[in-house]
């Protein structure tokens, strides 16, 4: 597995495990307020986070990297890192 792929779905569980840590401590907040919360401790837009909550993030990016025909140099290289 490439490189990318592997921080992308580090940060992703890092994410989704605080949002719910977020959730807990603030169960009285809305949700919107949950996601400017992590968004800020990633330095990611609230929707980016919205998107690996509910994991469609990485099916947009396929989709998105599909539509253009663009590859990444972490595609060529394949998983033999």
């Amino acid at each position: 597995m490439a490189r990318d792929k592997q921080l992308h779905e580090k940060r992703n569980e890092a994410v989704k495990q605080a949002y719910e840590r977020i959730k807990k401590q603030q169960p009285k907040w809305r949700y919107q307020e949950w996601l400017n919360h992590v968004a800020d401790q990633f330095f990611l837009d609230s929707k980016t986070i919205s998107k690996i909550i509910h994991g469609t993030y990485e099916r947009e990016k396929e989709k998105e990297k599909h539509q253009s025909g663009q590859i990444s140099i972490y595609d060529q290289l394949g998983s033999d890192e």
